[in-house]
């Protein structure tokens, strides 16, 4: 949806080949219809969803940016997650996993880091997805070290 919105805020602002503008936005809604049926299709037997918050579809949407977050922010990732449970007999594939979910996941602090300039971003290597639990002790110690500098900060 972004992506259409975006072009057509171009030709809406002219100055570009409207002709060339017009196609990619054809091309943008057929990826985009495509998209949005196998998405319905995913969700005609669930239940109805709650009502979306505004915020939320700010962020989703594009309509608002807040990367001027005005409170302290600690934000900490696995990163790279935990691969001890893929099969030691294909160790190749299991390096090529490991780099491409180091670049995802450092990718993802990095623009975190880049929107909201004052957070505290922790990457605690080869934890799993649910890092407070796999490494509880490691989450405490941040947590505590981050509220206790709030704590002393004027």
């Amino acid at each position: 949806m972004n992506d259409i919105k975006k072009r057509i805020n171009e030709i809406e602002a002219g100055g570009v080949d409207e002709q060339k503008k017009l196609l990619e936005l054809e091309a943008a809604v057929a990826r985009f219809t495509t998209v949005l049926h196998q998405s319905n299709a995913e969700i005609a037997n669930l239940p109805p969803l709650p009502p979306r918050s505004p915020i939320g579809a700010a962020l989703n949407f594009g309509a608002q940016k807040y990367t001027s977050i005005p409170v302290p922010t600690l934000d900490i990732y696995a990163c790279p997650h935990n691969w001890d449970r893929f099969p030691a007999d294909q160790p190749d594939r299991k390096a090529a996993l490991i780099a491409d979910d180091k670049a995802r996941c450092t990718a993802w602090a990095d623009a975190f880091s880049h929107g909201v300039p004052n957070a505290h971003i922790v990457l605690i290597p080869n934890a799993d997805h649910y890092l407070y639990l796999s490494n509880e002790a490691q989450v405490v110690a941040e947590m505590n070290a981050f509220l206790a500098k709030l704590l002393s900060s004027p």
